[in-house]
């Protein structure tokens, strides 16, 4: 894309107006203000056994963050909690093998509605719907993770991350004059997925990744302002960037990350409860409606999230192998992707994974 339209194009993004938040309610449990969240030690907010055992024992799986700015402020509420500007389709979208869930991504338009379906490695696709649902035509084969509305101009990001391969684009999505067809183009091609993006006061884009923050100058030109760990990255639903431009809060599962450019540091940060209950080994789940609203299953404080697991004859407690029996010992093997999702609670199951199925089977 020529340069002069670069500059035409991100100018709006000083001047645009975000769809944010109206009102949002974090409970008599949990403070908003991020500034008064404890930060977690880094093994605890690393995809690590350690991390993943002790949130599970805290029962605290599903808790998921989302950051906006309140008066130059940021603060974080949780997802369940949260009332937005743009609320869902009256409908419920469906495509052939495509049913709207809340892992999908909308924006309201003038003619009805931009819908992405995001199935992950098993396809995704992006169509545009009628205001009542009856009818939809296809866009693309693109995995919108965030939309962005600049007046008459809507941007997106989209991508996968899967199986060692990362990437997507920022795109520019419009409605032909003519044929009234929404269709899109790239505008920039990225070294990896992006997730969320805000716009900067010099008319650039700040952009996560899946490992690295990035700026997108108005000439197209990109410049890395920090790494990420992955999981920051590939967990983030939302982004705030403080007025002075010095930090930058990703909202997402489990905890905020507050990234400070100043620092090219990282910290996880919880309200204190949170951070109490993760610092006490043994402690039980919290009960749900102190939580968060959608159910979730909250383990005994003795289960362990890793475990052996050991066969038996059916109808018996025997485990030896008797002279009918076949005996193998297991010496490497590797995990199906999906458990990966499932250990990560990137499909929101109520219950644990149970790694290894495939090898068991």
């Amino acid at each position: 894309m020529p340069k002069s339209r670069w500059r035409s194009l991100l100018g709006f993004f000083t001047t645009c107006s975000l769809a944010g938040l109206t009102s949002v309610s974090v409970g008599a449990h949990y403070d908003g203000d991020v500034t008064k969240w404890a930060a977690l030690p880094e093994r605890f907010a690393l995809p690590t056994t350690d991390m993943f055992e002790r949130w599970y024992q805290a029962g605290l799986l599903r808790l998921e963050w989302r950051v906006y700015l309140d008066g130059g402020q940021v603060r974080a509420a949780l997802m369940s909690d949260i009332r937005s500007v743009q609320t869902p389709p009256a409908f419920s979208p469906r495509v052939g093998d495509y049913q709207f869930t809340d892992l999908d991504t909308y924006l309201r338009t003038d003619d009805g509605w931009l819908i992405s379906f995001r199935r992950g490695e098993w396809g995704g696709a992006l169509y545009w719907f009628s205001p009542d649902g009856g009818t939809n035509r296809y866009i693309g084969e693109l995995q919108v993770n965030q939309f962005l509305r600049l007046h008459d101009h809507i941007l997106a990001v989209e991508g996968l991350s899967h199986m060692g391969e990362s990437n997507g684009s920022l795109i520019e999505l419009s409605r032909s004059t003519d044929s009234k067809e929404w269709n899109y183009k790239t505008v920039k091609r990225l070294p990896q997925t992006p997730y969320v993006f805000v716009p900067l006061d010099d008319g650039g884009l700040l952009i996560v990744l899946l490992s690295s923050v990035v700026s997108l100058a108005p000439d197209g030109e990109l410049d890395t302002i920090m790494m990420l760990n992955y999981w920051a990255g590939e967990n983030a639903n939302s982004l705030a960037l403080l007025p002075n431009g010095e930090k930058a809060y990703l909202g997402g599962r489990y905890y905020v990350a507050e990234l400070d450019f100043k620092e090219r540091r990282v910290r996880y940060l919880v309200p204190e409860e949170i951070f109490q209950q993760l610092m006490s080994p043994g402690a039980g789940g919290t009960p749900e409606s102190e939580v968060q609203a959608p159910a979730r299953i909250a383990p005994p404080p003795a289960r362990k999230l890793y475990h052996g697991f050991y066969f038996n004859r059916p109808g018996t407690d025997e485990y030896d192998p008797t002279e009918h029996d076949v005996q193998i010992e297991i010496l490497f093997c590797g995990i199906c992707h999906s458990d990966l999702h499932a250990v990560r609670n990137e499909w929101r199951t109520p219950a644990p994974p149970k790694p290894l199925r495939t090898l068991a089977s």
